[in-house]
């Protein structure tokens, strides 16, 4: 018996549905997951007849972040074979629109992935934390640039305090918070309005929009990866994933 895929890939005319699809971990995130994902995501760039990709979960979280559980089982590091054109939001660069579609948890790698939509819209379930630091990964550094926001909002998504929805509408980080019942149909509705203005119109504005924006270059990311290799080394780093799987609290020493 064939295994299912871990993203699930739905072309509806000029749309397509990319959907997690590991819900008894609640989405987590394998390098396996990771390149489904980025595989589904280059497939949608290089179709000349879609401009719109909706990504959502199945089950009842968006996604719980990478699987530390995973992790700590793997000798090598966390950032060992990433795709090399992923951006600051976990996946490759889409230069069409996206629309986030989330409930339940969105932590870490998840919460990254449910900002990379151009239009959000998330539930009332919605759990929203970048718990990378507090987990002894790099903190988005880069967040209140690309966000816009007061350094002491940045300060505390950076440190992996949670926000809640009401917050998250405050400070502009979801387009729109629904009942978990209509989020499908937010959703769509959304896409339907997307869909009724001019197609070249709508990509250029996002890529000028992209262009004056905060610039995630090729030399950031290397810049990042040398500073990722080195936490990764670090003991620290073996004793919160080791924390995490034997569900006590981590004991770091700095080293």
């Amino acid at each position: 018996m064939s295994k299912e895929p871990l993203v699930l890939y739905n072309k509806n005319g000029p749309v397509v549905t990319v959907t997690l699809n590991r819900p008894e971990k609640l989405n987590a995130i394998t390098h396996e997951f990771h390149h489904q994902l980025n595989a589904a995501l280059r497939k949608f760039n290089d179709d000349p007849e879609t401009y719109i990709v909706v990504l959502n979960a199945n089950g009842r979280a968006f996604c719980a972040g990478r699987d530390i559980a995973a992790q700590a089982q793997s000798s090598s590091p966390v950032t060992h074979g990433l795709d090399p054109e992923t951006t600051q939001f976990g996946v490759i660069p889409v230069e069409k629109l996206v629309i986030t579609s989330c409930r339940g948890h969105a932590i870490g790698v998840g919460g990254y992935m449910a900002m990379y939509g151009d239009v959000r819209v998330v539930s009332e379930t919605f759990n929203f934390a970048l718990m990378e630091l507090p987990t002894a990964m790099l903190g988005p550094y880069w967040i209140g640039q690309e966000e816009t926001l007061p350094r002491a909002v940045a300060f505390r998504l950076a440190v992996g305090d949670r926000f809640t929805t009401d917050e998250l509408k405050h400070w502009g980080l979801v387009t729109e918070v629904v009942p978990d019942a209509q989020l499908e149909s937010a959703t769509q509705r959304w896409v339907d309005y997307l869909l009724s203005l001019p197609r070249q119109h709508l990509l250029e504005t996002k890529r000028l929009m992209q262009e004056i924006g905060y610039q995630y270059s090729r030399e950031t990311y290397k810049k990042e990866m040398d500073v990722r290799a080195h936490l990764d080394s670090l003991n620290d780093t073996r004793e919160a994933a080791l924390a995490f799987v034997e569900k006590r609290k981590p004991k770091f020493t700095g080293s």
